[in-house]
């Protein structure tokens, strides 16, 4: 075999690997895919809460434009306490972020988000990336 036939077939199983374990391709619908937002299963939330301790962290106006690949896409809000001088006594900031969930996992009976990317519309180049919860909390 030469090495470029070789090479091809190893893409090919790879990628038929690929599209075997992830649930669109295992014929579960879109919506078989979840997010725990703290500890509810969530289809294409509205929010997510990233801090389910005392909510200071959520993410709103979640609007998806893919869900149920191995990574979903949506534009939204993050918004942050910045405790200072405490949590209780702190202000409240907002920033026009773009979220990427991805981790694709099966937990159970769920296909599960497992990290979210979240960056700037616009303005700084920050970004951050968050674990999200694997079960209830």
């Amino acid at each position: 075999m030469t090495r470029f036939v070789r090479s091809a077939a190893l893409t090919l199983v790879a990628a038929t690997s690929l599209a075997l374990t992830t649930p669109l391709a295992s014929g579960a619908s879109s919506t078989a895919v979840a997010v725990y937002n703290c500890s509810t299963l969530s289809v294409k939330p509205a929010t997510i809460v990233l801090a389910c301790a005392d909510a200071n962290q959520t993410l709103t106006h979640l609007k998806w434009t893919a869900w149920g690949t191995p990574r979903a896409h949506a534009t939204g809000v993050l918004g942050w306490n910045t405790c200072t001088p405490t949590c209780a006594a702190g202000s409240w900031r907002t920033r026009k972020v773009n979220v990427t969930l991805s981790g694709l996992t099966k937990v159970a009976a769920h296909w599960l988000y497992t990290s979210a990317h979240l960056s700037p519309v616009t303005g700084t180049t920050v970004s951050a990336t968050v674990s999200l919860p694997t079960s209830a909390l």
